[in-house]
């Protein structure tokens, strides 16, 4: 928000905004989403002027009238954000609010409006030329040596897009330069990066479009850019590749000033859903205004190598749905089967939707009404979390802490620690106050003072999964009674529930937010004031004090196992760690 002009735009007759809010934090929305409305059913917005300088807010009243009258034909969601990403990553609350908004203003008005797009970023695409341009080259690699490099490294690039990359490379790295040169000077001359990519344009359009669809993420499969991947991941298509959309300083900095729209349209959302998810990634629904900037072969549904005399003529297999111009544009106008070839059929696959499905509801049901009950919290967990587990894995990853867990792989056992030290210590010390206690004789206590050992805690079943996620998974399912002890919750039902609030704000996984939600239904009247007036706001408060002690980390990043001689209050302060509040129910 620049100015209180630009808030009174964004709050006018032709905008809308919504808010998605908890009952814990009533002046504070988790996620925010702006839109714009618009008259023209052949007017989507393709550039933020558009959205955001279209009113004048100088307008008179009868003006602003006329505005209100108008019967809007696209919604354009230009804008949403996450305000508490430590307690919204991995929930999938941008999709909630989006689908809720789509169903207000269709109530609103539900004979004019049927269109609905995003005008959105492209964050990466910057980052993804530059890794396309490499270094100077006049001093690097021959123009073939280059083209050979990339032939290799971005086989999805047919070869009239390498070809145009080559003849195109040493203005593309001035460019690139005269980005850089920007960021770090207040005083840079945008005017001249503005007339590079007016030279550049056919060919960062095409490029652009590449980016959207066919750049993939090499450790997930997923799209390489983010927006691309949240908006088909929730079933829409990629509309519209917008040039010269966002020429401020930020714009012109990570995409050129390139912009994206997409498409939610209410009959296809599902089904572009379904496709994406059981194609592995590779189906992405688009327009056809996209796939004239690809070479797209629409009797085959696939991206193809221009040069068909090659061997190698289509370079990745990567189907596409091919849209029919009708207006529902959603009918599959060609041969190819919109699922993709179906799976045979077997219900003792484990890995198989309808089986995962199932195994999720039994064991919610269970969880439900028992949530001490680790078996079916453990299978819940299992089929539900591979969104927040990916999550987790890059947060380890990036932390020296974490990078050493999953190097080593640490399993907590009676045989990989010392238990029977622990209960032996933990009968020494039965007099001893807690703030005296180090962290093993800590969780000692808690193991012998609860009949629990590090045995009982169930192995991963579900083999579809990634051993590196399995072993997250495993990792996570053990470090639960080392939380208990530095939080002091017992594990009741009641204990349960508010440290699975903790867990849900530290990993994002469903499980500990189908558990804390889900599992609090079943409690009494006193036991709901307890959960929602302390442990609750406990829980956010804890969260938001470990993010201060260690921003780049959670939980899961400390490596418990050498901390077994450290002060229980020592290791507390360090992680940021309160106890929760001592309450009876």
């Amino acid at each position: 928000m620049k100015s209180l002009d630009d808030l009174r735009r964004r709050l006018g007759p032709k905008r809308r905004v919504f808010g998605l809010f908890h009952p814990l934090l009533p002046a504070e929305p988790l996620v925010i989403l702006h839109v714009h409305l618009e008259g023209n059913a052949d007017n989507v917005p393709g550039s933020m002027s558009h959205v955001l300088t279209e009113d004048d807010v100088s307008t008179g009243s009868c003006d602003r009238e006329l505005h209100r009258l108008t019967p809007p034909r696209i919604a354009t969601f230009y804008s949403i954000s996450n305000t508490q990403p430590g307690l919204t990553r991995g929930l999938g609350l941008g999709e909630f609010l989006i689908k809720h908004a789509v169903q207000l203003l269709k109530l609103e008005f539900p004979t004019q409006l049927h269109t609905f797009v995003t005008l959105s970023p492209m964050p990466g695409f910057r980052t993804w030329v530059e890794g396309l341009v490499g270094d100077n080259p006049e001093h690097g690699l021959s123009d073939s040596e280059w083209a050979h490099g990339i032939a290799e490294q971005y086989s999805s690039l047919d070869t009239h897009m390498i070809e145009a990359l080559k003849d195109a490379r040493r203005p593309l790295y001035e460019l690139l330069q005269s980005t850089k040169k920007a960021e770090t000077s207040a005083g840079a001359n945008d005017s001249t990066i503005q007339e590079q990519l007016e030279k550049l344009k056919p060919l960062l359009t095409k490029l652009a479009a590449n980016y959207l669809v066919v750049a993939k993420s090499r450790r997930s499969g997923k799209p390489v850019d983010p927006v691309t991947g949240f908006h088909v991941s929730n079933g829409a298509e990629v509309y519209r590749v917008n040039f010269a959309a966002d020429l401020s300083r930020k714009g012109l900095l990570r995409s050129f000033g390139v912009m994206a729209n997409y498409r939610y349209q209410l009959d296809c959302i599902e089904r572009n859903k379904a496709a994406f998810e059981s194609s592995h990634f590779s189906q992405i629904a688009m327009s056809e205004s996209v796939k004239n900037l690809l070479h797209f072969d629409k009797n085959s549904g696939r991206i193809t190598n221009s040069d068909s005399t090659s061997p190698g003529s289509i370079n990745r297999k990567f189907a596409v749905r091919h849209f029919s111009s009708s207006s529902s544009g959603c009918s599959n106008s060609t041969s190819t089967p919109f699922y993709g070839a179906p799976r045979p059929p077997s219900s003792r696959d484990p890995s198989s939707f309808p089986q995962r499905f199932i195994t999720a509801l039994k064991s919610a049901s269970t969880a439900f009404r028992d949530p001490t009950r680790d078996d079916a919290v453990a299978a819940l967990g299992e089929v539900t979390g591979t969104f927040a587990l990916h999550h987790l894995a890059q947060q380890m990853k990036a932390h020296p802490t974490g990078q050493l867990i999953l190097k080593e792989k640490p399993i907590i056992s009676k045989a990989t620690i010392p238990y029977e030290r622990f209960l032996q210590q933990a009968k020494d010390t039965q007099d001893k106050p807690e703030s005296e206690l180090t962290f093993g004789q800590a969780y000692g206590r808690f193991l012998l003072g609860h009949g629990f050992d590090p045995d009982g805690r169930k192995p991963v079943m579900d083999e579809s999964l990634d051993p590196e996620l399995a072993y997250i998974m495993l990792r996570y399912r053990q470090c639960h009674d080392y939380w208990h002890t530095l939080t002091g919750l017992p594990p009741t039902v009641l204990g349960e529930l508010g440290l699975k609030w903790l867990e849900l704000f530290q990993t994002g996984l469903p499980v500990a937010a189908l558990s804390g939600t889900v599992g609090s239904l079943g409690l009494t009247a006193q036991e709901q004031t307890i959960l929602w007036q302390h442990y609750v706001p406990w829980a956010i408060r804890v969260n938001r004090q470990q993010q201060a002690c260690d921003p780049n980390g959670s939980l899961m990043t400390v490596y418990y196992e050498q901390e077994f001689d450290t002060p229980l209050v020592e290791l507390r302060k360090r992680i940021g760690i309160e106890p929760a509040p001592v309450i009876s129910s």
